[in-house]
């Protein structure tokens, strides 16, 4: 497993790198630590991004090649670990587990090589480390790119 920890408050680090290949088919993850609960990227890297216990939302961004049509949008579930060391769900500011993270290739930012969709927030609570898992996977047609990293910053 990787580690990442966030500088300021500006530093996006990735999460999770095969958001194209993690797809679990759809089934609920069940636990964030165990390698054959399908759409925790063991078949790329895991990372979990640790961040101060003064943080209580971070964002969630998909970067992903900037020549990418019909999209299907990744379904992630995030997961923290707490003080006690056990996992929780964590949740959208909306409230939602199973977050969408919705690309749209006329707005979203173009750097001239990738495109970065608008961050999705999540409440990280008493938590002061996060994992990332794919539930549904993202897809594009005529993607000549190799990007689709799922992206995360502290936002304080």
């Amino acid at each position: 497993m990787t580690y990442g920890t966030a500088v300021k408050e500006d530093d996006w680090l990735v999460v999770n790198n095969v958001a194209d290949t993690a797809d679990n088919g759809g089934a609920t993850i069940q636990n964030p630590d165990d390698s054959s609960d399908p759409g925790m990227a063991y078949n790329g890297t895991h990372f979990q991004y640790t961040f101060h216990q003064n943080v209580r939302r971070v964002q969630l961004r998909l970067k992903y090649a900037n020549d990418a049509a019909t999209i299907t949008d990744p379904v992630v579930q995030v997961f923290g670990k707490d003080g006690t060391g056990d996992w929780i769900k964590l949740y959208s500011s909306g409230g939602i587990h199973e977050i969408r993270i919705a690309t749209n290739v006329l707005t979203d930012h173009d750097d001239g090589t990738n495109n970065y969709t608008d961050p999705v927030t999540v409440v990280t609570g008493n938590a002061v480390r996060l994992a990332v898992g794919v539930k549904t996977a993202y897809n594009a047609v005529s993607n000549e790119g190799s990007v689709h990293d799922i992206e995360c910053r502290s936002v304080y």
